[in-house]
């Protein structure tokens, strides 16, 4: 009786929408600063402190983004882009990483009004895998926030 209300979506589904995912099977994430292409200075700061819980309740290990941020200032890499056409082995070498996160915020608009206020946050994400540097995995989507923290939609 219960069992009707939990449908998940079958493993098959998901392996033809995004087979080298499940091929490689990737299980340590490295996260990348994202790519702030709006004009919002405080997007990419906000933005990035969302990022590791999703991937860490989907069963990655998230490797902590202050500690790697700080690694790649010190080796000069303070921007994401940089990276986006770069061999990726180095990461798993270094970090241990299966995959590279990067992400990019298209959009970041604050609305105002008497007794309202939302945020519309639209981003672009993919994975990039350290061993073939394929893409494993990508996302673009929008997200309507109500900034008193409550979600009012989601658009892909």
């Amino acid at each position: 009786m219960f069992s009707g209300g939990c449908v998940t979506v079958p493993k098959a589904i998901k392996a033809e929408k995004f087979p080298l995912m499940y091929e490689e099977d990737p299980l340590t994430i490295f996260v990348l600063p994202p790519i702030n292409s709006t004009t919002a200075a405080d997007a990419k700061e906000y933005y990035s402190t969302a990022i590791p819980q999703p991937l860490a309740f989907a069963g990655f290990y998230v490797l902590p983004m202050e500690l790697t941020g700080e690694m790649l200032q010190g080796q000069g890499l303070y921007d994401s882009e940089l990276l986006i056409n770069q061999p990726l082995e180095r990461f798993g070498e270094y970090f241990g990483a299966d995959a590279v996160l990067f992400t990019e915020i298209k959009k970041w608009d604050k609305v105002y009004a008497v007794l309202a206020a939302n945020l519309t946050v639209t981003i672009d994400a993919y994975l990039k895998s350290t061993k073939t540097n394929q893409l494993l995995w990508e996302y673009s989507g929008t997200i309507v926030a109500d900034l008193s923290g409550q979600v009012l939609g989601l658009k892909n």
